[in-house]
């Protein structure tokens, strides 16, 4: 559908059969960000959109909650410095011109490199290096406390994961910084308990 880009495509999500992909000008937060409204039906029919450099410094991870709103893991904003937050919030405003509103969801919190989210209900779970987070999103959409619920260790980090109706399944990679082995797994945790 969109290819020869001058563009990082790091998060895609989906709506009513509408692709929404977060696409990135650089690998670092100096680039522009855009978020791209694709309909997969219909390959030449794309709009985009460029989001504010103050907020967002790199699209990665994307997710859709029951409202049609969009959160983006704004990866690069991983440190107090940055002063960007660490998930962005997306409404669209006018489907068909597509005009958006884009918001910090979630502050920066002390560390790491938010990476995979996924919205589960009034859920919001995402990834950060070697650990897994939970955040509630409350009844007027806004960020409730974030709870670090899953970790794999230094040694490892989380690449992926998904949402199932009982389970969370993670993809667990070696650490590229300090373990060079090339062995990977999934693993499944218990909702309720976030055990293995």
């Amino acid at each position: 559908i969109l290819d020869n880009q001058a563009c990082m495509f790091g998060g895609l999500t989906s709506k009513d059969n509408m692709l929404y992909a977060g696409c990135s000008t650089a690998a670092s937060n100096t680039g522009t960000v855009y978020l791209y409204k694709i309909d997969p039906n219909d390959p030449d029919r794309f709009d985009s959109v460029e989001l504010p450099k103050a907020i967002v410094s790199y699209a990665n991870g994307m997710a859709i909650d029951v409202d049609g709103n969009i959160y983006i893991s704004n990866s690069f904003a991983s440190s107090l410095w940055s002063g960007k937050p660490a998930i962005v919030k997306v409404t669209v405003l006018d489907d068909t011109a597509f005009s958006v509103e884009t918001n910090g969801w979630l502050d920066s919190y002390a560390s790491g490199f938010p990476n995979g989210i996924q919205v589960d209900g009034d859920k919001m779970y995402f990834v950060n290096a070697s650990n897994l987070y939970q955040i509630t999103i409350n009844a007027d959409r806004s960020a409730g406390e974030v709870e670090q619920v899953f970790t794999v260790g230094n040694s490892f980090w989380i690449d992926d994961f998904a949402v199932g109706e009982n389970y969370l399944a993670i993809s667990q990679i070696p650490n590229p910084y300090n373990n060079f082995s090339s062995i990977g797994m999934v693993k499944i945790i218990d909702k309720a308990t976030f055990q293995e």
